[in-house]
């Protein structure tokens, strides 16, 4: 890997973060599997609301997100199966907080769009103190997808001052 760049994200258990644990307690639940199968819950519902600028997401992108969520078992076996797996997998994600350290000698850039509502602040100084050496690049008018709000600012944060070839 010649450089790693992680965007709004995170790599460790969410047990401790009341702010997911009490949302994925809910999402998990056999509810939030009938919510995910019947209202298509995280690309209708919850995604839209972290954009930090709403009117950027178009109906044409908007309808690009719920594409691949249309069939139902999708919504299910993959979209649910996160929302469960997010406070389910303690170890597998205690497994990847254990192996940051194998990026001290990889360039990372963490670039982190401010308003996103799932993975704030917080998130991102758990990776500044895991992984001290990485490069921060703050997306100001960016919520959770700071590429789609502001693709600008992410291409300059990677060296781009334009796309790039064949993108």
């Amino acid at each position: 890997v010649a450089h790693l760049v992680l965007i709004n994200t995170f790599a460790w258990p969410l047990q401790g973060h009341l702010a997911v644990r009490l949302p994925g307690l809910v999402l998990g639940s056999a509810l939030g599997r009938c919510l995910y199968a019947r209202l298509n819950l995280s690309p209708r519902f919850i995604g839209p609301g972290a954009w930090a600028d709403r009117s950027k997401l178009s109906p044409e992108l908007l309808s690009q997100h719920l594409a691949p969520t249309e069939p139902v078992h999708v919504r299910t076996e993959v979209l649910w199966a996160l929302a469960r797996a997010l406070l389910a997998s303690r170890n597998h994600y205690a497994g990847i907080e254990a192996r940051l350290d194998r990026l001290r000698d990889t360039p990372v850039s963490l670039v982190w769009g401010t308003k996103d509502p799932a993975f704030p602040e917080p998130f991102l100084r758990g990776f500044q103190e895991r992984i001290p050496h990485a490069r921060v690049v703050r997306v100001d008018d960016a919520g959770h997808w700071p590429h789609e709000e502001s693709p600008a600012a992410v291409l300059q944060a990677l060296g781009y001052s334009s796309p790039p070839s064949g993108s």
